[in-house]
């Protein structure tokens, strides 16, 4: 088709523009904006944590789409999709509406629901996704990082973690374990390969009090981080 053949298709609202080079035959469902996000992103591309997580029935479906590009290769812009104006309202223009901070973020993700990632994961699946050892760290980080994301990492040398979130670990654990979909020797060895992640001291401890298992107790777990060479600051686990 021609430039002129695909705008007209637009023009007359037969086709929807997702992204650049990207269009939809009718208004698209999850699945197909999964997909509009890994053609933007290219080959290698998977789709990861929570959206990952979707496909294995770990979560819900989650408003954002997250997929990780391979290293070495541009990440796609946010904007690339045009964001429609906001319908004018008594007393004021469309133009006007963009006032609000919360209205504009939410606008934003309904037109651009992928976040993209660059970094190494192992692809498996159609659609392409990350392994499902991946999938359930790549989710316990992520919800370590927005649990203590006001914490200054000038104090992590030892960490405190409550039971609330230790549980909230444990269920996204526990269904990939029971339904066979991984092993917990799986999640130390990909533990193994990701020393410096965000709370792997912790999965690790949790894994083996589930194997034994042993209830989440009242008090918080306090976790000794290790010191970084030279001393000078802290990394994570």
């Amino acid at each position: 088709m021609t430039s002129a053949q695909v705008r007209a298709m637009v023009e007359t609202g037969r086709w929807r523009r997702l992204a650049r080079g990207v269009y939809a035959t009718d208004l698209p469902v999850w699945e197909q904006l999964a997909w509009a996000g890994l053609l933007q992103a290219g080959e290698g591309a998977c789709l990861g944590g929570s959206a990952a997580g979707y496909l294995y029935g770990i979560n819900g479906q989650p408003p954002q789409i997250d997929i990780w590009v391979p290293p070495g290769r541009s990440v796609p812009r946010r904007r690339d999709t045009p964001v429609p104006k906001p319908v004018a309202k008594a007393g004021r223009s469309a133009s006007e509406t963009g006032g609000d901070p919360e209205l504009e973020r939410l606008v934003h993700e309904m037109w651009n629901p992928w976040r993209f990632h660059q970094g190494v994961r192992t692809v498996v699946g159609n659609p392409p996704r990350s392994c499902v050892e991946e999938t359930v760290l790549d989710l316990c980080e992520g919800k370590l990082h927005s649990h203590f994301r006001e914490e200054d990492p000038v104090i992590w040398f030892q960490r405190s973690y409550p039971p609330m979130l230790r549980g909230w670990m444990r269920a996204v654990i526990r269904p990939v374990l029971d339904s066979g979909l991984t092993t917990v020797d799986k999640l130390r060895n990909t533990l193994d390969a990701r020393p410096q992640m965000e709370g792997g001291v912790l999965i690790r401890w949790e894994l083996g009090q589930m194997e034994q298992g042993l209830a989440i107790g009242a008090k918080r777990k306090a976790v000794r981080r290790r010191d970084p060479r030279g001393k000078a600051h802290p990394i994570t686990d």
